[in-house]
């Protein structure tokens, strides 16, 4: 995880689901170790099992989970979020994100999820 440095605890890979799931919740976008705003997010999380291979020229072809979804604030919010961000989720978990479509702030998964922090136990 490119900001491990900026949270609580070390990090340490999470398994990846059997079936597809969805987040939503509360987290906090970090870039570059810095905490840069919190935002409600709903994400979809499909398992490799799930999906069909990825090709990039010069690459064999890759099976890979995939996250996928949107941070929930005002649309063009992520505008200003260039090139890979974290997004820390509320059970501690984080992944790296590339912004895809900031007029409507959809996100894209580049890592999987590491577990950076225990899991809030504030009733959100």
């Amino acid at each position: 995880m490119s900001d491990a440095a900026s949270h609580p605890t070390s990090s340490r890979p999470s398994p990846e689901p059997l079936k597809v799931e969805r987040l939503t919740g509360h987290g906090a976008v970090y870039s570059g170790g810095l905490k840069v705003r919190e935002t409600d997010y709903d994400l979809t999380v499909t398992p490799a099992a799930q999906r069909d291979a990825t090709f990039e020229a010069g690459n064999e072809p890759k099976v890979s989970a995939d996250i996928t979804g949107r941070l929930l604030g005002p649309l063009y919010d992520t505008e200003s979020l260039e090139g890979v961000h974290t997004l820390v989720l509320e059970d501690g978990r984080a992944f790296d994100f590339r912004v895809i479509q900031p007029d409507t702030n959809e996100i894209i998964g580049v890592t999987w999820f590491e577990q950076t922090s225990p899991p809030r136990n504030d009733g959100r």
